[in-house]
């Protein structure tokens, strides 16, 4: 099915905000394939609105590397390199545990909340994009008490990618001719870890498993590189 018979429209009085975020979904839980075309004239009929917002959008996407110029054909979605993806997943565990290693009192509310959305994300069963989006929202929490607004103003813009990258890792999963290592439990357990140091008052050891958690999910994206 082509994502022009699965896109929404939004209202017409909608912001340009409202366009970028319609057209970032399609390409980031897959609706929008690797290599598909991004026609505007297209877009803006599905999705209810002028050009215009939506050509602001894709130049937007383009400058964040969810699209690329595809010669005569115009726009496409970017492929996903699994190598960048890998070390992309690196990057934000390593400014994660930064983040988090400079709040001097992790504060019991945040904690809560952790815990509130891990027991969430133990009650979803089978569907890939609550499962996805409870993730996000999980690490999006745990920076929240940083002071450091441009550190968490970035991780948020990398999140998308990385949402983007989950994505491909459930459908990769599931086409895989061999095995891959189970990870959503893994990564559930690994979250409650994480909890249980900031309860405990210990941001180190928070951070290190923060790492060691991010390091543990670029391995399994290369293990299914090779499966």
């Amino acid at each position: 099915m082509l994502w022009k018979d699965e896109i929404v429209p939004v209202a017409r009085e909608t912001s340009n905000e409202a366009v970028y975020r319609a057209i970032l979904d399609l390409i980031v839980d897959g609706r929008a394939a690797s290599g598909a075309r991004l026609v505007e004239r297209e877009l803006a009929r599905a999705l209810g609105v002028s050009r215009t917002p939506v050509r602001e959008a894709l130049i937007r996407l383009k400058t964040d590397g969810f699209v690329r110029d595809a010669g005569n054909r115009g726009l496409a979605v970017a492929e996903l390199d699994v190598s960048e993806a890998a070390a992309l997943y690196r990057l934000v565990g390593a400014m994660e545990a930064h983040l988090v290693e400079a709040v001097p009192t992790y504060p019991d509310e945040t904690a809560r909340r952790l815990e509130e959305i891990e027991a969430q994300a133990r009650d979803v069963v089978g569907d890939r994009g609550r499962t996805i989006e409870l993730g996000t929202l999980w690490h999006r929490t745990l920076v929240q008490p940083s002071a450091c607004v441009t550190g968490r103003r970035h991780l948020a813009e990398l999140y998308a990618h990385i949402e983007r990258c989950e994505h491909y890792f459930f459908a990769a999963s599931a086409r895989a001719s061999s095995p891959v290592p189970p990870s959503r439990a893994e990564g559930k357990a690994e979250h409650r870890d994480i909890s249980s140091a900031l309860e405990a008052g210990e941001t180190q050891r928070a951070a290190l498993l923060i790492r060691e958690h991010w390091n543990r999910s670029a391995g399994r994206l290369r293990l299914l590189e090779e499966a």
